[in-house]
Order: C-alpha cells, then structure tokens, then sequence
C-alpha cells in the first residue's frame, strides 16, 4: 500500500468503532429508501428550483428531463467514453441515461447501498455494480475515461485520500464531472447566510437542524469540499458553475407550506450566486486530470469521530425517542390513529 492511500482523516481501525459503523448503518437505510419516486418528492426538486438550476447549469429557461441540463453538454461537446466509473451511482438513472445517449458503453460503479437497494435499482447490462465503502476506495491507475461524482463527495470523511484516486484513476483524456453539495457541514448554515434569508423573508419562521438530527455521513465534510475540488483541479478546469446558497437553506430550515415563495428565493439565490456576495452551497464542474502535489489529511481523533459521527442529544430527545419505541409510545400513535 502507497503511502498517499494512508492519507486518512478516518483510518480503518476507525471504521470499526460504534460511531462510524452506526453512521454507516444510517447511511445504508437512507440510501435503501430513496428510489424515483421519493426523489421526485423532494423540495429541491421543486418546479422552480429545477428551472432556475437548468437556466444556471445549462442555459435554458426551461426544466429539461432526464439531468440534460447537467448532462446534456457532455453529449454534444465531448467525443463519446469507453471506460466510465460512477462513485455512489444510487439506483443508478443518471448512469442508464448516459449509457442510453452513446456517451459511454460502459460504466463501473461503487456504491455503498448496492447488496440493498437492488429492488429499486435500474438494471442495465452495461452499468457494473460494486458494493464498497468509497471512504477507503483504491483505483486502478490510469484507467477510466470519465469519472462521475454525483452526490457523494459530500457523504465521505477521506476527501483528500478520494479525490487522489481519482486523479490517478483518470486517463490522460478522461474526464472529471462532479455535482455536489458544498455548503455548510451537517447543514449548520452560517449567521450571515441567515441573516439573508431573515432579511429577505421576515414573514418565515427558520429553523437550522440540529447536528444529531443530520444522520449517516450526510454533509459530514461538506464544508471543505469546494476549496479542496479546487486545490487539486482548478488548473484543469473546463466548466464550473456555484450557487444554490439561498434556495438550500431555504427548503433545509423552512416549512414545506414556505415554498409559495420559491420563485423570490431562487430569484434572490441567482442575484447572490452572480454577485459572490454569499458562498454556493451546490458545485457543478467539469475537470481534466491534474498534476497537483496530493492534499494532506487531517487525522480525526477517536473524540472527533464519536462527536462528529455520534453527537450528543438532548435530553428531551433522549426521553422523546425512549418513549416513541416504549409501551406508551405505541398506545398514544393507536389513540392518534383513533381520532
């Protein structure tokens, strides 16, 4: 083993204390849950927003079908892959669309969930599916002609260990397409976004979650994702796009009945993502392979991970939780259904 592949932040040992293998459990179920329809539920999958990402990303006015506005560009610009690889593909669509638009003939993918969301995963023969914990991948050298990071980065601890392998799975051609969340992490979003929201939207009540409610490894270290994606390939940059740091805020803190406002929150999200003013909480960009020195690691402590990983709950939720799966618990949700 390389020295660069122990460039953790989290080292295996880690990996196998309570905390991590709780969050990783979490990770699982979530993963397991989220098939197309639960997808399309979701508040950032609101009309609006989906417009207002395809006028941001690919310069239409309209919500295109099928991730084209993200996608699309690949197809029409770049000659087609042979050799793909997906990290966290999920149920795997934007992978089948890719393969279905002669981008790629194949494509390889790890994901955490893949010995668990086989019901509601799209099968095709040409999408390869592995079952791994991406934290401590190692890829083959000059490999793939195209690696594909669609809402994973955000969900690992060992970003500088991933985005080396990366690097060094790439092919002198391939191509790098990463599309992340790259806001605050466990979405503690700053005073100063806050502050925004409450300025443009007095008439809305905001309510940052509290850490121990954002489960599994979702934005552990979403903080520093974007300066890190830049360190290794701004120099090889080919497209980039920011924004998104009003609208995720918004549907994160707000009540759902709140997105009657939507079309002034991505209005107001648009202004800021043009102006800088307020740091993007979504990343879009298109990179070749780099030749940057691999980033350092800060290694995580056993405290830092059982209090990152594990946070502390109140006791009113300790006590709250303790009853929802007591005896009372279930004779008030009976009475609940009753009335």
């Amino acid at each position: 083993m390389d020295k660069q592949s122990l460039n953790y932040s989290i080292t295996p040992e880690q990996a196998a204390s309570k905390p991590y293998l709780k969050a990783f459990s979490e990770e699982i179920m979530l993963g397991s849950l989220l098939n197309l329809k639960e997808l399309e539920k979701s508040r950032i999958n609101h009309p609006d927003i989906l417009t207002y990402k395809s006028k941001m990303i690919g310069g239409g006015e309209k919500a295109y079908t099928h991730y084209a506005d993200w996608i699309d560009f690949l197809i029409t610009d770049y000659s087609p892959r042979t050799r793909g690889l997906s990290l966290g593909s999920g149920i795997g669509r934007v992978e089948k669309y890719l393969i279905e638009q002669g981008f790629s003939e194949k494509i390889e993918t790890i994901e955490l969930c893949a010995n668990v969301n086989k019901k509601i995963r799209i099968n095709d023969a040409m999408i390869n599916v592995q079952q791994g914990d991406l934290n401590f991948i190692q890829l083959s050298p000059n490999t793939y002609d195209f690696i594909l990071c669609h809402g994973v980065l955000h969900h690992l601890i060992n970003l500088e260990h991933v985005l080396t392998q990366i690097n060094n799975a790439l092919t002198e051609d391939g191509l790098l397409l990463i599309y992340e969340y790259v806001g605050e992490t466990r979405w503690q979003f700053s005073k100063d976004r806050m502050d925004i929201l409450d300025k443009h939207f007095p008439e809305v009540s905001f309510n940052i979650p509290p850490r121990w409610k954002v489960g599994g490894f979702e934005s552990v270290r979403s903080g520093d994702l974007l300066n890190l994606i830049n360190t290794c390939f701004s120099e090889n940059c080919e497209r980039s796009v920011s924004y998104g740091g009003i609208y995720f805020p918004f549907v994160t803190c707000a009540k759902a009945s709140d997105d009657i406002h939507m079309k002034r929150v991505v209005e107001i999200d648009e202004a800021f993502s043009k102006s800088g003013e307020i740091s993007p909480c979504y990343h879009m960009g298109l990179y070749r392979k780099g030749s940057f020195s691999p980033p350092l690691a800060k290694p995580w402590s056993d405290d830092k991970v059982k209090s990152e990983l594990e946070p502390a709950k109140p006791f009113s939720a300790k006590l709250s939780q303790r009853v929802k799966t007591s005896y009372l618990g279930d004779v008030l949700r009976k009475i609940k259904n009753l009335s």
